[in-house]
């Protein structure tokens, strides 16, 4: 009976290490967290922040961080020309403080960062160690497409553009310089002018010199093509009215001519009739000559 009670004792035993090791093989996601070090536990934690960010740089971000987490440090490696870098509001609750900052990083992507010589870069952020994340800049060539094509990021759109005013402050129905220039600064204010918008008359030549992006310069094109339609309807107005006031001098002269010429007809007609009764006259052997009622007539004449 003993060698079964040794058995029994040995199989015992090989039950109780075998319970440890299945629970590790039925769930082997928690075999590492169980076998840190009670001291390392924290950093494998997810490190959560809450922050409610008014804006600011990429300085201020960080000293707003240290202060969301005084418990755990904030590590965040970054230049000085990075350290300027505009972070727009937002506010977490309970985040991770590694998705966040990725997030920042990408809906930032469109608002890239003006650096040295106006070398405009993108910005990323990147975990390089065990809670160390390094901020880093883009330096591949970004092209952003436009209405003139495809452009480098950060490469000015604005263009000079030149247009001629004299037609429309010369001639009939002419506006003044300061009025189309005026429509000009009207439109353009719609639109919506930056600080590198410029526009520049030169009198001398009538010209209007633009510094302008390819939709204010848009603007600019129809503001100038309606102000032509303007002046020709006035010109066509003041046409319509000389032609107008021309037919009524006209007919006022016809009608002139008809009252003259009626009356010379009805001069020459009393005439005719005296020179025929005259010529009667002197068929019949008359001697006696009638009256000219013209006066006109000399007694036997013709």
């Amino acid at each position: 009976m003993r060698p079964i009670a040794i058995l029994t004792a040995a199989a015992l035993i090989a039950a109780t290490l075998a319970v440890p090791v299945l629970a590790q093989q039925g769930q082997p996601e928690n075999r590492r967290t169980q076998m840190l070090p009670p001291g390392n536990q924290s950093a494998q934690q997810p490190h959560l922040i809450s922050l409610d960010f008014a804006g600011g740089t990429l300085d201020d971000l960080v000293d707003a961080l240290k202060a969301a987490s005084p418990v755990r440090p904030v590590n965040i490696i970054y230049s000085t020309e990075a350290a300027e870098i505009e972070i727009p509001p937002f506010e977490v609750a309970d985040a991770e403080l590694g998705s966040t900052l990725q997030s920042l990083a990408y809906s930032s992507a469109g608002s890239p960062v003006t650096l040295g010589a106006g070398r405009m870069v993108r910005w990323q952020i990147h975990m390089v160690g065990d809670g160390v994340y390094a901020v880093q800049f883009d330096n591949t060539p970004q092209y952003i497409s436009t209405p003139r094509g495809q452009m480098l990021l950060g490469q000015s759109l604005h263009s000079t553009v030149v247009h001629s005013i004299t037609e429309l402050t010369t001639g009939s129905g002419a506006m003044s310089a300061d009025d189309v220039l005026s429509a000009i600064q009207a439109a353009l204010a719609i639109e919506g002018a930056d600080d590198e918008t410029k526009i520049s008359f030169h009198e001398e030549t009538g010209l209007i010199f633009a510094r302008v992006t390819p939709d204010q310069g848009s603007v600019i094109e129809q503001t100038l093509l309606n102000l032509r339609r303007s002046v020709e309807a006035t010109q066509r107005g003041m046409r319509e009215a000389s032609d107008r006031e021309a037919k009524e001098v006209h007919t006022q002269n016809l009608q002139s001519q008809v009252v003259m010429l009626t009356a010379q007809n009805k001069k020459l007609q009393s005439r005719i009739a005296h020179l025929e009764t005259l010529l009667r006259s002197r068929l019949n052997g008359e001697d006696s000559v009638p009256e000219n009622p013209l006066g006109d007539d000399q007694p036997g004449s013709d």
